[in-house]
């Protein structure tokens, strides 16, 4: 029987070829897009400043009073200083030249999605930030009742109720929480339509006592407990400075000739008022069922 030549014999002439090439998927989520915006104009200083003015006590008279209850104006300030992030990175030319074409258009996405994350991030840290009750207890499990009476603290609270729209933000472990909680009649009772099929078909998606209901798997995770957040959309304050931008900058006695890609933004956030922002603390153990 003849011998043929096979691949193991030639391997050494076989080419490697990369076909494909990816980043590596971000979590879902996007605080910047729940939050009120705010713009800090140039030349008004370093930091955006909002008063806001106390209310006001009317009082009862008749024809025979004289009101000596004058009242007095009040205000507080909200300020918020808004600070840099940045990232760079570094190819030389002979990377450049030398890796799959393919590769170096996804290295090129790296730089910004570092820096949505970031801002994503620093949103959800926000929340941890409020100076309102925390609801819910660590190891417990994320219930539709502990949204519900976050949103009934915030439109109904007797100092300043907070106003649509309503965002609950959380951690995809506690949201299944509240999906097995809208398909526990599934096995025992008919549920061919209803809210119950509709969740138990496509998940949980909608709203919660008026809340609107979105995932962020960026929530930190800390001993199985994660801090979500149900707040107003005015209840935490976005401040941009400057543009989002990227630079290009050659560096020709590194490495042969590099260039370095820069991108740079400048924000912050902050609470407007605390009661209109609220941590629900719940279990977040990766789901086996």
């Amino acid at each position: 029987m003849p011998t043929p030549t096979v691949t193991t014999q030639l391997d050494n002439s076989l080419a490697t070829v990369i076909a494909s090439a990816r980043v590596t998927r971000e979590q879902e989520g996007d605080m910047p897009a729940l939050v009120e915006r705010r713009q800090l104009k140039k030349g008004t200083g370093d930091t955006w400043h909002e008063v806001s003015y106390a209310k006001l006590t009317a009082m009862a008279v008749n024809e025979t009073t004289e009101n000596d209850n004058i009242q007095q104006v009040s205000d507080t300030d909200f300020a918020i200083k808004p600070t840099m992030v940045q990232i760079a990175t570094m190819l030389t030319d002979k990377v450049g030249r030398n890796i799959t074409k393919n590769g170096l258009r996804e290295i090129g996405r790296l730089g910004q999605n570092a820096m949505q994350r970031k801002k994503n991030i620093d949103g959800l840290t926000a929340i941890d930030s409020t100076g309102s009750t925390q609801l819910g207890s660590a190891g417990s499990a994320m219930t539709y009742g502990l949204v519900a009476a976050a949103v009934t603290n915030i439109t109904g609270n007797t100092t300043e109720p907070g106003h649509q729209p309503i965002r609950f933000v959380a951690h995809p472990f506690c949201m299944k929480d509240i999906y097995d909680q809208f398909t526990a009649p599934v096995g025992t009772y008919d549920i061919s339509e209803g809210a119950s099929f509709r969740v138990f078909r496509e998940g949980f998606r909608g709203m919660i006592n008026t809340a609107q209901a979105f995932e962020n798997g960026d929530f930190d995770i800390s001993s199985t407990d994660a801090k979500n957040g149900v707040f107003s959309k005015e209840g935490i304050v976005m401040v941009e400075e400057m543009s989002p931008r990227m630079e290009t900058e050659r560096m020709p006695r590194i490495g042969g000739g590099s260039t370095v890609v820069t991108h740079t933004d400048s924000y912050a956030y902050g609470i407007r008022q605390n009661q209109w922002v609220h941590e629900i603390i719940a279990d977040a153990t990766a789901p086996t069922s």
